[in-house]
């Protein structure tokens, strides 16, 4: 309720949160249901960085299921640990392309970047062309590859951030 008393975009974000932490949590069907009402949400406040949002978040379930496009869907082992040693079944995920919805991903994110573009949202552009980076890896274009990072890595470093123009590195 609160939410709704800021902004449709506020209820937006909540709804969107709920989706990443249903799909951490592994319920994928519930996190999907929260991102389809936070999409909606969005649309009908027309905001388009919203939408953008759902979109990348949606393209990491079908592009980076072990993490993040971001991060070439690699997964940080847990400090608790005494090792950074991974699982192999973890390992076996992360590079592998089974499981993946590449076509889908890749229009998920083209249509992101479309919208944070028009919104003028640089960043929010920035990290869908990271995005993208890693999904032209898995299609095995490794020029097109560097090519979207280094432009990501610009336009991050454009918009003032530093930590994430190093990641794009």
């Amino acid at each position: 309720d609160d939410a709704r008393a800021l902004s449709a975009s506020a209820l937006g974000f909540v709804e969107r949160s709920i989706a990443e932490l249903f799909s951490a949590a592994g319920e994928r069907s519930r996190a999907e249901e929260a991102l389809a009402r936070a999409t909606e949400i969005y649309r009908m406040a027309e905001d388009d960085a919203g939408v953008a949002s759902c979109l990348a978040l949606r393209s990491e379930w079908w592009v980076a299921p072990a993490s993040s496009a971001l991060v070439r869907n690699l997964v940080i082992a847990d400090a608790a640990f005494p090792s950074s040693e991974l699982t192999w079944n973890i390992e076996a995920v992360e590079g592998g392309a089974e499981d993946v919805d590449l076509p889908q991903g890749r229009a998920a994110l083209e249509e992101a970047l479309r919208l944070y573009e028009r919104a003028g949202r640089f960043r929010g552009a920035a990290s869908v062309l990271l995005r993208l980076a890693h999904v032209a890896r898995l299609e095995g274009q490794l020029d097109r590859q560097l090519a979207l990072a280094k432009e990501a890595q610009g336009r991050f470093t454009d918009a003032g951030d530093p930590l994430h123009a190093h990641l794009a590195v």
